[in-house]
């Protein structure tokens, strides 16, 4: 087990100094989610999660505008505790910068029962990482944030993780308490962990 872990904190250390050292990461993101609004199960999806992009991810930010102009619920997860909390965001003006700098939903809006969303709503997920490999597997910053929300999600919600191809792996070492994703869409192509 301890190789296992020892693994991850390798793997991680290499996938976020690639990440960080990625070049034209605003082209890219653009790059990345042009593929993703092609796809039918994001056409099809009524309601949809997109992470507020931190340090060197995929950006979304730029994302959100055209997004919330689109017939869907447009949900943002945020940090609360060890889980995350899931926010239904209607208006870019709804966000600020957070303790570190990070885009949040307004704090005196997440306590609205109108803005609380349960994860059983969700039909498409954007999920972010620091590795990834063909197969679904994904390697987070090591915390369980998204591998406790993914759980709580329906079995037919679409989980699609989004990357530099950089942070894509021949393997990603698995545990038990991992969740592997439906896809992945990176700047050069994109896998189906179905296919």
């Amino acid at each position: 087990m301890d190789s296992l872990v020892q693994n991850k904190k390798s793997l991680r250390k290499k996938a976020l100094s690639l990440r960080d050292a990625q070049l034209d990461k605003k082209e890219l993101s653009s790059k990345i989610f042009q593929q993703l609004y092609k796809l039918e199960d994001f056409l099809n999806a009524k309601s949809i999660l997109i992470y507020l992009n931190i340090k060197s991810e995929v950006r979304t930010k730029k994302e959100l505008d055209f997004m919330l102009s689109l017939e869907k619920k447009i949900v943002v997860p945020y940090v609360n505790g060890l889980n995350l909390e899931l926010f239904h965001l209607e208006n870019i003006d709804e966000l600020e910068k957070g303790s570190f700098g990070v885009l949040e939903p307004v704090n005196e809006l997440r306590q609205s029962k109108e803005k609380k969303i349960e994860a059983r709503i969700i039909d498409l997920a954007i999920i972010p990482g620091v590795a990834f490999d063909e197969h679904g597997s994904r390697l987070g910053y090591g915390k369980g944030f998204y591998d406790r929300f993914l759980k709580g999600l329906r079995t037919d919600c679409i989980n699609v993780g989004v990357a530099y191809q950089c942070q894509v792996f021949d393997s990603i070492p698995q545990e038990d308490h991992d969740i592997s994703l439906d896809m992945l869409i990176t700047e050069q192509e994109s896998f189906s962990s179905n296919s």
